[in-house]
């Protein structure tokens, strides 16, 4: 029996993005660093990304500190974080695209990291739900829904058609 795959949400793709970053973070400030001192540039959801990292290599046992300036940090560059949706041959759903594109500045070289995407198809009624309105990059505009042939003429008729084929027949039994 197969089971529809749960599509996780914006948020949940977007975290799985940056603790990719972080793991990446590490690397780049080498092993013999005793801190990872970490700087994200001027990002909207810069605090959350911070979290995020800073969770990420409590778990790993990783000695990391924020800090607010240039000193012998690894800084965190997001050109790209976003969430988008377009629609979907199916009117009933859209797809979702999250992205993460950035690059990691130390004292001694950049790295342009390989950019992070996931694209999904969001039933409609869900993609509101699938998404953060906390966070910019987790936000977006769902294109509008628009309405088949089958939900505005079809399905109307067929459901009065029954009802009406009911009701004749209830009567033509009843007076028998």
């Amino acid at each position: 029996m197969l089971h529809a795959q749960e599509v996780p949400s914006a948020l949940e793709v977007m975290q799985g993005f940056v603790r990719n970053v972080a793991d990446t973070l590490s690397v780049v400030a080498g092993r013999d660093a005793d801190t990872l001192r970490v700087r994200i540039h001027n990002h909207p959801d810069a605090l959350w990304f911070e979290s995020i990292i800073a969770q990420h290599c409590d778990e790993q046992h990783i000695p990391m500190r924020i800090v607010s300036n240039d000193e012998q940090s690894v800084t965190l560059v997001i050109s790209d974080a976003s969430t988008t949706y377009q629609p979907h041959s199916n009117a009933d759903s859209v797809v979702r695209e999250v992205v993460l594109d950035a690059s990691l500045r130390s004292s001694t070289a950049i790295y342009k990291l390989q950019k992070q995407s996931r694209r999904d198809i969001v039933a409609h009624d869900l993609a509101m739900v699938k998404q953060s309105d906390q966070h910019a990059s987790t936000t977006a505009v769902i294109p509008v829904k628009h309405p088949s042939l089958w939900d505005d003429i079809l399905q109307p008729i067929v459901f009065i058609g029954a009802a009406v084929v009911t009701i004749v027949l209830l009567f033509t039994v009843r007076s028998q």
